[in-house]
């Protein structure tokens, strides 16, 4: 039988074999002895490494750790060496994972500039490369009234300050090394982001005065060039980030640091580097700082091996990365594509929008691979990445349908904020899917009172800007988010009241209450001298008069002196229309272009049309003959006027079609993407068929149209 001392220098000697590390520190019990400490160099051979009992250096290897933990008997906790940290070829070392949990290299990084999503790893251990005695180094404090306290026990505190004070309250308290004076100004910010604005200014204020502030900022100057370049990073992020003025001594002095080292740097560090940065106002320091990050961003792009160095990287060159860089990053990309993990997939929309880069090959191919996977994917990843597709403009029609017919069929597992967050990022992407939109709104039927304000603010916004209304159910589903409003009557603005009364009459709903309430004289002289969103009040007003003109609204009456908006003084009109319309009518005066109507609308042209003989005559006739003429309206509306992929237009297009029909017009509806990629017999029957034909205006009719199915807008 192996005595205790043979089996210790055994495993050793194979962890080193396997592992591949210069050395192995090994203390699991004292039962099994202390065979393994000649294997160390002796330098570390003190009587301090007593106190590393039940501790492993070595690679994150799971299986054979964990074998080891079980023959062995010990708890034991995981680091591993990384020796492609910096550019001098120093080994740096890294908590790892424990044994049996999943590597955390297959997570995606946290955001820029954010140390860790939680407190706890916020606070993390130093990270001296050579010296194990240095994980263990005591913190020195007054003996007399209260001991030394381990690292350990320092973290521990720091963890439960819940104010900036707590920490400095703390930090007065011991002497810190430059790793743990990083991170008390990191959860200082940590703990006062969390915070309203009130409570956060008084905070701030209280923390500006406190004695310790200011001595922790001298010893950060002090200790800036001894400390590491992830803690220098951190340090300043977290100092701009508590308001300290980018151009004070300290702040100057980290910057110029920073651009001494800049070259030891690793990706993480970088990343939080170029979010610290963005933050900043411009100076010398700051410009010359950032001009070198990029230079430094663009020599290692050829050098990177993995997708999340290069993903931190790209993030780290941030949106004003030069076109050259950002091809790189393009070309890096692609070739690494079959290294992509379903996490790196997910991670790279949310990268490509950080650096405005809209690269369709990789877009496509992420894509795909989420729509392979989506059952997968946590609702967090799925807002990013609908968030990504919205910021680059990006459309890809199975996506978004994959994504909808996800959460369509599993409506009742989601939290109703959850599910209107998705309907608004819809919206914002202009993607309309009938499904979805059905099922939630039987959902609030089912459950009137469900929603809390801000959410009915969202629905109804949704529903209105993409002109839906559930066929079974639109009148009660109107009713029930009436009465959820009315409700909330007495806790309105008068800017939310005009929002709701707006968003109804899209919809063609008109609640008397909610306008009898926005049509009070002191109500509308509000929102008129109103210095925020004036633009946007005087519209949704003006929208509000002419719904209470021309929908007939016994109720109520118009805002007397009506709203009125400016209107453009040159108005072009669509030329290849405009031609098509001489081919058929082949009289420059049967057609009148860009002509003003009442209620301040206008059309793109007027034609004149004889009801009994299905043709064009002058309009000047029209007015004689008023019970036979047809006056049409020819409309062109861009993409944006129209749901994605379909010519279902959207809310404030669909309010002015009624509002034409309720002037006499019978209106011919053109979307411009698709009118101009027909041939030009195609749009002269396009154009024949609406003016002359029987059926009346549909608001989603595509007769006529080529198909729209997969049409990316």
């Amino acid at each position: 039988m192996m005595n205790t001392h043979a089996m210790g220098y055994h495993v050793v000697r194979t962890l080193r074999r396997y592992l591949g590390v210069n050395y192995v520190l090994w203390n699991p019990s004292v039962s099994v002895g202390i065979g393994s400490w000649r294997e160390l160099p002796r330098k570390y051979c003190t009587n301090k490494l007593n106190i590393c009992k039940d501790l492993f250096y070595l690679n994150s290897q799971n299986l054979l750790v964990t074998c080891c933990k079980k023959r062995l008997k010990v708890s034991l906790r995981c680091f591993s060496v990384d020796q492609t940290g910096n550019e001098n070829g120093k080994t740096s070392l890294k908590q790892g994972c424990a044994a049996g949990n999943e590597d955390p290299s297959l997570e995606p990084p946290s955001s820029v500039g954010v140390r860790d999503s939680r407190v706890r790893k916020l606070v993390r251990t130093p990270t001296t490369h050579h010296n194990p005695e240095s994980e263990f180094e005591k913190v020195a404090g007054d003996d007399s009234s209260r001991g030394q306290q381990t690292h350990e026990q320092f973290y521990e505190l720091l963890l439960k300050c819940s104010s900036p004070s707590d920490v400095l309250d703390l930090a007065g308290k011991s002497n810190l090394n430059p790793h743990q004076l990083s991170n008390c100004f990191t959860v200082m910010w940590d703990t006062i982001k969390k915070m309203s604005e009130e409570k956060r200014w008084y905070e701030k204020k209280i923390m500006f005065e406190h004695p310790v502030f200011e001595q922790l900022c001298v010893k950060a100057m002090q200790e800036a060039r001894g400390m590491q370049c992830d803690d220098l990073a951190y340090t300043m992020l977290a100092l701009v980030k508590l308001g300290t003025s980018t151009h004070s001594r300290l702040i100057q002095m980290l910057l110029r640091v920073s651009q001494e080292k800049l070259n030891n740097f690793h990706e993480r560090a970088l990343s939080v580097l170029a979010s610290c940065l963005e933050e900043m106002e411009s100076s010398k320091n700051v410009d010359a700082l950032r001009a070198g990050l990029r230079i430094l961003i663009e020599l290692r792009v050829a050098r990177i091996k993995g997708v999340l160095p290069l993903q931190t990287l790209m993030r780290a060159a941030g949106s004003d990365a030069s076109p050259a860089l950002k091809k790189k990053f393009e070309a890096k990309a692609l070739s690494m594509m079959d290294q992509f993990s379903l996490p790196n997939t997910q991670y790279m929309f949310t990268t490509l929008a950080a650096i405005n880069l809209r690269s369709f090959p990789i877009l496509k191919a992420c894509s795909d691979k989420i729509v392979e996977n989506i059952h997968g994917i946590p609702f967090w990843r799925l807002v990013s990445i609908l968030q990504a597709c919205r910021d680059l403009q990006y459309r890809n029609p199975e996506l978004f349908s994959t994504v909808a017919d996800y959460v369509a069929s599993t409506l009742f597992v989601w939290q109703n904020k959850q599910t209107v967050m998705f309907l608004s990022l819809f919206e914002d992407l202009g993607f309309r899917h009938t499904s979805l939109l059905d099922a939630f709104a039987v959902k609030v039927i089912n459950d009137p009172h469900c929603l809390t304000l801000k959410e009915l603010h969202t629905v109804l916004r949704v529903y209105s800007l993409l002109n839906h209304l559930p066929n079974d159910h639109s009148q009660r589903f109107l009713e029930v988010l009436n009465s959820s409003v009315e409700s909330y009557l007495p806790k309105l603005s008068s800017l939310d009241l005009l929002r709701f009364t707006y968003s109804f009459c899209i919809l063609g709903h008109f609640p008397p209450t909610l306008f009898n309430n926005l049509l009070q004289e002191d109500v509308v002289n509000e929102l008129l001298t109103s210095d925020n969103f004036h633009d946007m009040i005087v519209r949704m007003l003006h929208n509000i008069n002419v719904c209470l003109e021309l929908d007939n609204l016994s109720f109520a009456k118009p805002i007397n002196p009506p709203v009125t908006i400016p209107t453009s003084s040159s108005i072009t009109v669509n030329p290849t229309v405009q031609q098509a319309l001489q081919s058929i009518l082949g009289d420059d005066g049967l057609f009148q272009p860009a002509v003003q109507l009442p209620m301040d609308y206008y059309v793109d042209f007027e034609v004149a049309v004889d009801k009994e003989k299905k043709r064009a005559v002058p309009l000047c006739e029209a007015e004689s003959r008023n019970q036979d003429i047809q006056r049409v309206a020819v409309l062109c509306a861009p993409t944006s006027a129209f749901c994605y992929g379909t010519t279902h237009p959207r809310g404030r297009l669909a309010l002015k079609l009624r509002h034409l029909t309720a002037l006499g017009y019978h209106t011919v509806l053109v979307p411009e993407h698709l009118f101009g990629r027909m041939s030009e017999d195609e749009r002269v029957y396009f154009l024949k068929s609406k003016m002359y034909g029987e059926e009346q205006h549909s608001e989603d009719s595509t007769s006529a149209l080529p198909n729209q199915g997969s049409e990316k807008v």
